[in-house]
């Protein structure tokens, strides 16, 4: 009796930091979050691979959440050098902050024998988003991130959620919503200020400051009060123009439009 051959299937690993790989089979892997903006992808398989299967194959896309729209972000899938099992997937445009991207290894990837990936494997992943050390009032500061901007359909589902007499945004207008760290920096003793809505001004491309929006945000809400070692994420909601595309987030701006710092209000 000829002895049973035991043929192996093609799988991999993609690396997803540093110190470690989680080896899959072939499947949707859990998101990643606070990715830099130039990490540098490495996917290990577990045979070598055929470097002419790799264009294509190998994509990153970008997903915009408020417009729902993906475009294909540039990249250069290449063989390591010194390990052919392992994929580099590197990029000359930096990824953008607080952006969701997907990487996906179709089956059209092949080992050099011939064998193919049983089936794609995918992965989303965010972005890291920008921080900023604003000054609050008086004594206070704090670290300032926006963690999240949804808008359109997706914003009204969500206040519509959080309460059902919320109205419907007016004509020719939709909502906006905007997830917001703060990190106090410097606060003294038992002292805990208390922080508003009203720091935060919505700001069309062309300038011109919208008007306060009066609806139930999604909890929990942006009014906070701050204490000393704590970090809180709240919403905020506001009403913006559908064809201002381009809309930002004014915080802590003075009377006379000076001081403070501005976050794009949009993902695109």
């Amino acid at each position: 009796m000829k002895p049973i051959k035991l043929i192996k299937p093609m799988v991999l690993s993609l690396v997803l930091m540093l110190v470690f790989a989680l080896p899959v089979c072939a499947s949707t892997l859990p998101t990643q979050q606070d990715i830099p903006l130039d990490k540098e992808w490495r996917i290990t398989f577990n045979q070598p691979i055929d470097a002419n299967t790799l264009q294509n194959n190998v994509v990153i896309t970008r997903t915009d959440v408020v417009y729902i729209m993906t475009e294909t972000f540039p990249i250069t899938p290449t063989l390591d050098p010194s390990d052919p099992r392992v994929i580099v997937v590197k990029h000359s445009t930096p990824f953008v902050s607080g952006a969701s991207y997907g990487l996906s290894v179709t089956n059209g990837v092949k080992d050099v024998s011939g064998k193919a990936l049983a089936k794609e494997t995918s992965l989303s992943f965010t972005t890291k988003q920008p921080s900023f050390s604003l000054k609050l009032y008086g004594e206070y500061s704090a670290e300032v991130t926006i963690k999240e901007i949804t808008r359109g359909p997706q914003a009204w589902s969500m206040i519509y959620a959080a309460n059902n007499y919320n109205d419907p945004a007016k004509n020719g207008y939709e909502y906006v919503l905007a997830k917001i760290n703060l990190k106090p920096l410097n606060i003294k003793d038992e002292k805990s200020p208390w922080i508003s809505s009203s720091k935060l001004k919505l700001v069309s491309e062309n300038g011109m400051v919208y008007d306060s929006c009066y609806v139930a945000e999604p909890d929990p809400k942006f009014n906070a009060t701050l204490y000393k070692g704590a970090t809180t994420e709240r919403w905020v909601g506001y009403l913006v123009k559908k064809d201002d595309l381009h809309s930002k987030l004014s915080f802590g701006t003075k009377y006379d439009g000076t001081g403070g710092i501005c976050f794009k209000a949009y993902t695109k």
